[in-house]
């Protein structure tokens, strides 16, 4: 057991504080590896041992005879073997070794030749220490390096190479016998060292005290962050096994972990070295101290004249006034103390106090028996690193004096590991066999977690989770963590993730077969709602409407008033008036802002990319709408004349009530890649706010500069830059989040990161075209709440920077950069990204080109086929698990001109190398003959002489099924039917399956006289914004340029589907579709299988079977005609669930009532169902009783 604990708690220190690329080997003792065959071959398999040109295969001298000094003892050793050849040319280095464990390390080598040759060891460690070992041998006798000035607790990489002159300039052959890594003796006294890895500015190879007990002690290290909670706090049970316990500083007075160390005391030796641990809300002693940083005598004790001769002292020449730190750290806190000692440590013997305020510093606190004493030495830890040699020689005497008063121990038992059980219904139970113990468990985290439940009783699971539980019981040993894998069966369905509250959003359009009456169908609505239609007061439908979300209304007209009921339980929740689209869309009069004249260049304003949310909390969206000048363009068009009108950005409500205006100013650029405005809820409270890149000269939607410091609003930093004028390269940037509700700016940062962060050179050009390459995104990183995401180039560096917005301030999250060609997502992305869980973690990644950027910032995996212009994200294989990408590829030499690919690990899974740039690319189910989504490309196959070339559209597993393809811009829900439809250019269109020709539904431009994105051929904004789940369009008229227009639907449709802004993937998307060349959203889920399954089980409840058994419950009439009775005898105030079920299993009837004694009550409102036969299930008591009923 002893051994077991100190090995547990050294891996939880490793696994957390090292992030490892290459395995490692941890020493627990000393072990000598002879560098032959048999011995590199099995260090090499278990992958610490790795061969130094990377070939994995070593270069050995054949067959040599060699006595060369023991490793671990005085003597010699002597054996013939093949070993391991090292040489400084042709990076032949022989091997590189990756430990950690080890306090010292020897080698044993000899000349290749007569002459002498020298060995060099380089050993570095991770925390940037650097040691070089160098030594000559001839051929004669064995030359040996050696140190041992290492750390246990630090992770080496030792590289050995040979050179014919100790300049090491010339590479020469030697032959190395073994490398002994040396452990700390198992005959030294074992310590335990707590500390926090994520206490500020600490680093434990860096610590003087630690660095000095590893010396004369076997140290453990113990992470207190790892405990920081009370399932944490039972292991300090553990540490009772040691010689001494040391409590570093360099922990927070408030850890759990940390705290409960004071119930130690006593109980093992142990030396505290932080005084604040006395304080109230800690261990309650005394109170403490830091005395003024510089003032005289703050980094000195003065030893009681009682206690000069104290062992503690030993060794350390001095008049009684000691020097703990060197005095440099004039703005730290040094030596700290503590006065009013409270009576537990009141009558305790003062062996020091401090120099500057006199309060007391060193005392010890002994039990009666004069075991397992206690010490304070408080020492801050803001200036450990300048610890005088005579505080090292204190801390060494201390530790020492302490560990000689250990007394026996007998380990306690072990609390039995937990044991998690589930059933098919996910229904799970945690168990202990150890009578009394309390259970902790954590879904995908650690069970000694501070957000760990304590387990009380039985629950479900809706996804997929690692489950982790541990058993504690104060005085023995808490149990193993046990963890269960718990796959839940993935249901094709919105993901529904902090769904938006918005209200029923319901319209009436009209159509030339009559007035559609359509409306949202909520993920967060009861799994009984159905609804009632009414025109101008008269109910339409015969029975409430469950199974669609749109009435047909052909008596009706424009001028007729549309209510929409909702029902659950049999009773009404809510009514919602309908807007009405008279014209067969909303229009939305614009406040156009007036054009200009830039550098002799006039210009006007045409509506622009446009996004939605709900910025004053009321259910419905509103419009967020940028003005976009006629002048725009990007940094790297040709012309010298490339000076812009500012951007605007317009807020307007559905009835055409326009909020307010900002004005971005003129050092924010026009043009695809300057504006990317993020309109979402950041903070959580009800309302979306905007956010955007800012600078000196733009307005916010009060009339106020928005600035930072002393930057100058009125500046103008458009220049001339590689022949190019009005290019903005210099000025302050910034980053924006401005109040939904008023355009008021919220709060201000610098952008992170600046154009200037990197050279031009590394950029790429002169005239800021690649560093001026902006993205956004909303993500949930941490899978609870939202982040913004800004993105700053991708043709060759790229920068995410990851920001949480609380209502008041931004603060960074995490930034990401790649800067290093053929790294990270260098070159990797596109013109466009996109946000989802795709690896299953319930974090959102971003989808970043061609590489994907996990939920920390960190790269999940890149691709390496580099930048393109469209990306598309979805589950577009629906019997394949998780999600997958579809990508087009700019670079000719890429492997793929386009492909599909695990949204998760980047495989690719099908697609065709081109050689040529592809521009564009979609992928959508439009072929219902084809299971899956579809994807084409502008790609050109089987080019003839004269021009001519087949395009093909895919599959989803990359087989051909025609040799024409569809537009390649948008998709859409527009029709009834469950295919997607296509849309560019202000035309909707639709795929024929069996001529693959695309026939027109809707032309935009010709009937209505819409204006379409010059640059972008996309309407300003397609979305789920109102009515039910048909996508709405938003486009301009193109003769006033003063109005929006709001498209809907004419289609009826058969089916349900939730409302698609509740998917969180199509919501994200939403987000993001304005960035750069703007690209289509998708669902998180495969459309026709929800569906499918909702047509077989409309409610989610599973239709009951006739039960037989006897129960309280009787239903003793099967004709709804003659009036359905529930009789019921022996209830207790009971709750009763009454339900019926049509054949297809659709719940038509749902009551709830209370029962209490005897009696029988009839149910109302049955007679309006269809002729039929019924299931009419009750439960009660946890009974269920079906009886079939008839109408």
């Amino acid at each position: 057991m002893k051994n077991y604990w100190r090995l547990f708690l050294s891996l939880l220190f490793l696994c957390s504080a090292l992030s490892l690329q290459a395995a490692v080997k941890s020493f627990t003792e000393s072990f000598v590896l002879y560098t032959n065959s048999e011995g590199l071959t099995a260090a090499y398999n278990e992958g610490w041992c790795l061969d130094g040109k990377g070939s994995g295969t070593f270069a050995y001298y054949s067959s040599r005879s060699a006595t060369f000094p023991d490793a671990l003892t005085d003597g010699t050793v002597t054996m013939e073997s093949d070993w391991l050849d090292v040489k400084g040319a042709n990076n032949n280095k022989g091997a590189v070794f990756t430990v950690t464990g080890i306090s010292g390390l020897k080698l044993a080598f000899q000349s290749g030749s007569a002459a002498t040759r020298y060995v060099r060891a380089v050993i570095s460690g991770n925390s940037g220490t650097n040691i070089t070992l160098l030594g000559g041998s001839d051929a004669n006798e064995a030359g040996v390096l050696e140190t041992s000035d290492l750390i246990p607790a630090e992770q080496y990489t030792i590289t050995v190479t040979s050179w014919a002159e100790e300049t090491c300039t010339s590479g020469a052959d030697s032959r190395l016998y073994y490398v002994a890594f040396i452990a700390n003796s198992q005959n030294l006294p074992n310590a335990a060292y707590v500390y926090d890895s994520q206490y500020s500015n600490y680093s434990i190879t860096k610590d003087p005290v630690y660095l000095t007990l590893v010396k004369s002690f076997t140290v453990t290290t113990i992470d207190a962050n790892n405990y920081n909670s009370i399932p944490g706090t039972y292991y300090k049970e553990s540490l009772k096994e040691y010689d001494l316990v040391v409590a570093s500083e360099s922990v927070a007075s408030t850890n759990k972990f940390g705290i409960a160390l004071s119930d130690l005391v006593g109980k093992v030796p142990m030396l505290n070295l932080k005084a604040f641990y006395y304080g109230s809300a800690s261990w309650n002693w005394a109170s403490a101290i830091n005395p003024t940083a510089g003032s005289t005598g703050w980094n000195q004790i003065i030893v009681s004249d009682a206690f000069k001769t104290h062992s503690l002292f030993k060794g350390i020449n001095s008049d009684g006034t000691i020097t703990l730190f060197d005095g440099t750290a004039k703005t730290s806190n040094n030596v700290q103390s503590y006065t009013s000692p409270k009576e537990i440590i009141a009558s305790d013997e003062v062996l020091a106090t401090n120099a500057s305020n006199g309060y007391n510093a060193i005392h010890e606190h002994k039990q009666s028996n004069g075991k397992n004493s206690y010490i304070l030495i408080p020492l801050s830890y803001a200036a450990i690193e300048t610890l005088t040699p005579d505080a090292k020689t204190l801390i060494t005497n201390t530790a020492s004096y302490l560990a000689a008063t250990k007394s026996e121990y007998t380990v306690p038992a072990q609390v039995e590991n937990p044991v998690i059980s589930y059933d098919t219904d996910n229904n799970v139970t945690i168990s202990s066999p150890t009578h009394g113990a309390t259970i902790y468990y954590s879904k995908d985290g650690s069970a000694l977690s501070s957000s760990a439940s304590v387990y009380t009783e039985g629950f479900s699971l809706s996804t997929t989770t690692t489950l982790k539980a541990i058993a504690v019981k104060e005085g023995m040993l808490p149990s193993e963590e046990v963890s269960e894998y718990i796959v839940i069966a993935r249901e094709c369905g919105p993901q529904v993730l902090d769904p938006e509250r918005l209200n029923r959003g319901a319209i009436a359009t009209y159509t030339n077969d009559g007035m559609l009456v359509n409306w949202r169908w909520l993920a967060t609505d009861p799994d009984d709602i159905a609804f009632n239609i009414y025109r101008d007061g008269t109910k339409l439908n015969t029975l409430p409407l469950s199974s669609r979300t749109n009435y047909l209304d052909a008596e009706g007209s424009v001028n007729s008033n549309y209510t929409v009921e909702a029902l659950s339980a049999g009773k009404v929740v809510e009514t919602a008036a309908a807007l009405v689209l008279e014209k067969g869309y909303l229009n939305i009069p614009l406040d156009r802002p007036q054009g200009g004249t830039v550098q002799g260049s006039s210009y006007t304003y045409t509506p622009g990319d446009a996004s939605v949310g709900d910025v004053d909390g009321d259910g419905e969206y509103e419009i967020i709408l940028k003005w976009d000048p006629t002048n725009q363009c990007d940094n790297g068009q040709n012309g010298s004349q490339n000076y812009t009108g500012n951007v605007y950005l317009d807020c307007y409500k559905l009835n055409g009530t326009k909020l307010w205006r900002i004005d971005l100013g003129v050092n924010i650029r026009a043009g695809a890649h300057y504006t990317q405005f993020m309109v979402y809820d950041l903070d959580g409270d009800g309302k979306a706010e905007v956010a955007c890149k800012t600078a000196p000269g733009t307005i916010d939607g009060q009339g106020n500069h928005v600035i930072m410091g002393s930057d100058d609003p009125t500046a103008d930093y458009r220049g001339t830059y590689g022949g190019k004028k009005g290019v903005i390269k210099t000025g302050p940037e910034y980053l924006t989040v401005f109040e939904g509700s008023t355009g008021k700016e919220l709060s201000t940062v610098a952008y992170e990161p600046s154009r200037n962060i990197i050279s031009d050179s590394a950029w790429g050009d002169s005239y800021g075209n690649r560093s001026e390459r902006y993205l956004a995104c909303v993500a949930y990183l941490d899978g609870k709440k939202p982040s913004l995401v800004m993105c700053r180039g991708y043709y060759t560096a790229a920068y995410l920077c990851a920001w949480d917005f609380d209502g008041k301030e931004l603060k960074k999250k995490w930034m990401h950069a790649s800067t290093v060609k053929g790294q990270g997502a260098y070159g990797e992305g596109a013109h466009s990204l996109a946000v989802g869980d795709v690896d299953g973690d319930g974090c959102d990644e971003i989808v970043y080109g061609a590489c994907c950027i996990d939920h920390d910032g960190s790269l999940l995996y890149r691709t390496g086929l580099g930048h393109g212009d469209a990306l598309h994200l979805g589950d577009f294989i629906p019997d394949r698990d998780g999600l997958e990408v579809f990508m087009v590829h700019e670079e000719k030499s890429a492997a793929y001109g386009f492909e599909m690919r695990d949204a998760r690990t980047g495989e690719i899974l099908s697609g065709r190398k081109m050689g040529a740039d592809i521009g564009r690319g979609l992928c959508a189910d439009i072929d219902s003959l084809s299971r899956g989504a579809e994807y084409w490309s502008l790609a050109k196959f089987n080019v003839t002489a004269d021009g001519k070339y087949n395009n093909i559209t895919f599959d989803c597993n990359g087989d051909s099924i025609s040799t024409r393809r569809p537009p390649v811009n948008f998709r859409t829900y527009w029709t009834g039917n469950l295919s997607e439809e296509l849309q560019e250019k202000g035309i909707i269109s639709q795929w024929v399956n069996k001529t693959s020709n695309c026939s027109t539904l809707t032309d935009f431009v010709s009937t209505y006289g819409c204006g379409v994105n010059l640059i972008k051929d996309t309407p300003s904004l397609q979305a789920d914004i109102f009515g039910d789940w048909r996508e709405e369009c938003i486009y301009y008229d193109e003769a006033t340029k003063s109005n929006l227009m709001i498209f809907s639907t004419p289609f009826t449709s058969p089916y349900r589907v939730p409302c698609l802004m509740h998917d969180h993937i199509y919501r994200m998307s939403i987000c993001w579709q304005n960035v750069a060349y703007n690209q289509p959203p998708h669902l998180g889920y495969y459309l026709r299988d929800y569906v499918k399954n909702q047509q077989s089980n409309p409610t989610g409840i599973s239709q009951p079977s006739i039960t037989e058994e006897q129960s309280n419950i009787e239903i003793p009439f099967t004709l709804i005609s003659e009036g359905i009775v529930i009789r019921y005898t022996d209830m207790n105030n009971t709750s009763c669930n009454i339900r019926v079920y049509s054949q297809d299993g659709l719940c038509v009837y749902h009551a709830t009532n209370k029962f209490q004694g005897n009696g029988e009550i009839k149910l109302e409102g049955l007679e309006e169902l269809k002729k039929g036969v019924y299931l009419l299930s009750v439960v009660a008591d946890g009974v269920r009783t079906v009886r079939k009923i008839i109408r």
